[in-house]
């Protein structure tokens, strides 16, 4: 039997996992997602350009949430992230970024509170709550 790696259709990507602060190296078969990454809808940043990095539409909606940033634009990214290459067609491929590129730019933030009010969002560590 053939391993998963080794299929012409295997795409690889990179996932950013908030939680467990980790940066690796994934695969998923005949680009489905859904093994790797649930979330209902996605939006897509390009801090590792020409490739997309997938961050969780939703991931502000959270009371809490696990964060991280990239430490050449200092943007916050709410929950898990997957960077992907596209090809000329708009379809996903494995990204160019190597796996130390994002690791040296990855920075967590760990447990973060969301806090919503009339100037929009603003993020806080849990403790800072009152």
């Amino acid at each position: 039997m053939k391993d998963i790696l080794e299929t012409p259709d295997t795409i690889k990507a990179i996932m950013i996992d908030a939680l467990q602060q980790t940066v690796k190296e994934v695969s998923y078969h005949n680009k489905d997602l859904s093994p790797l990454w649930r979330v209902d809808r996605f939006e897509i940043a390009m801090p590792f350009a020409p490739d997309d990095m997938l961050i969780d539409e939703e991931g502000l909606l959270r009371g809490e949430n696990y964060a991280f940033r990239i430490k050449t634009e200092g943007s916050l990214y709410m929950g898990n992230a997957l960077i992907l290459g596209v090809d000329e067609d708009g379809n996903f491929t494995s990204p160019r970024t190597t796996l130390e590129d994002v690791k040296e730019q990855v920075m967590f933030e760990g447990r973060v509170k969301i806090v919503e009010d009339y100037n929009g969002f603003s993020i806080v560590k849990p403790e800072e709550v009152h």
